[in-house]
């Protein structure tokens, strides 16, 4: 699994829309940015404190449609956008 941690309005417009094609990071560098579990408490610190109204989102990078793991430089993962509704599955947090 990997995760997404990103704004609950933003999941729910690719809930609606039928795909998740990032926060605007993951538009601007074109890929989605993604973290492993590991990574996870530390992309939570840097890039989230403080926030409320997140959602975490766990995708199962196995499933077809989730694109090429590609990592970067900060050992982060990237995928191209996913499906919502079939590939990943969010939990509000």
């Amino acid at each position: 699994m990997i995760y997404k941690i990103c704004p609950l309005s933003i999941w729910r417009k690719g809930e609606c829309e039928g795909s998740f094609s990032g926060a605007g990071i993951d538009q601007r560098d074109g890929y989605i940015h993604f973290s492993t579990a590991v990574q996870l408490r530390e992309t939570a610190v840097r890039h989230f404190a403080g926030q409320d109204g997140l959602v975490l989102v766990a995708v199962d990078e196995s499933v077809p449609g989730t694109g090429q793991d590609d990592p970067s430089p900060s050992a982060m993962r990237r995928f191209r956008a996913v499906g919502s509704s079939e590939e990943a599955e969010g939990e509000g947090h």
